[in-house]
């Protein structure tokens, strides 16, 4: 697999890569590994929970989409 990248970031990389006493290759794969562990560490479901009084058991499947649809389809 081969992945295009602009070369004034890879000159970058190398320098501070070097800099560390690892190799390009070690450096870009220590960016990418920092990445992914901070995408999935900032990575939060949204709250999707609803004020109400919970299900109301009295009503049934047909009156509940009734309910939903009311004035929606003619």
């Amino acid at each position: 697999m081969y992945v295009e990248i602009n070369d004034n970031l890879i000159e970058h990389i190398n320098k501070v890569a070097l800099m560390k006493g690892f190799s390009l290759q070690e450096g870009l794969e220590k960016a990418v590994i920092d990445f992914i562990t901070k995408e999935e560490k900032t990575f939060h479901l949204r709250k999707a929970s609803f004020k109400g009084e919970g299900l109301q058991s009295n009503l049934s499947d047909a009156e509940i989409k009734e309910m939903i649809y009311q004035g929606h389809i003619q």
